[in-house]
């Protein structure tokens, strides 16, 4: 696909998985740094970070379609799925603040049923 040499790619490949590794750090960060400071509510951080990290996505795979060099599709790719680490921090965490004690039982359920359908 665009001229990438399959066995030699896997760089490329790996590169939106890092960026979104590095994101969720990023956001995670922030976030607790903005829980010692008090700036926001939880609420308007959740909210914020489930935005951005769902709308800068949508925005780089629109403008995929416009690239004109294997450069800038490979770009638009790797920060697309990097700012969608922004909504791990966003409503990821959601079943923790949920109910802590049961999180990891309401993560396996919410997730099995999201692989379903």
């Amino acid at each position: 696909v665009l001229g990438f040499d399959i066995s030699s790619s896997g760089f490329y490949s790996s590169l939106p998985f890092l960026m979104m590794w590095f994101m969720t750090l990023v956001g995670g960060g922030l976030t607790a740094l903005d829980i010692v400071k008090r700036n926001m509510s939880f609420t308007i951080q959740r909210k914020a970070f489930t935005f951005f990290g769902s709308v800068l996505p949508a925005v780089f795979l629109i403008a995929v379609g416009y690239c004109k060099t294997k450069a800038l599709v490979v770009m638009c790719l790797t920060l697309a799925a990097g700012f969608s680490g922004l909504q791990i921090v966003g409503s990821g965490i959601n079943q923790i603040d949920l109910a802590p004690r049961y999180a990891d039982i309401l993560m396996g359920f919410s997730n099995t049923f999201a692989a379903m359908g």
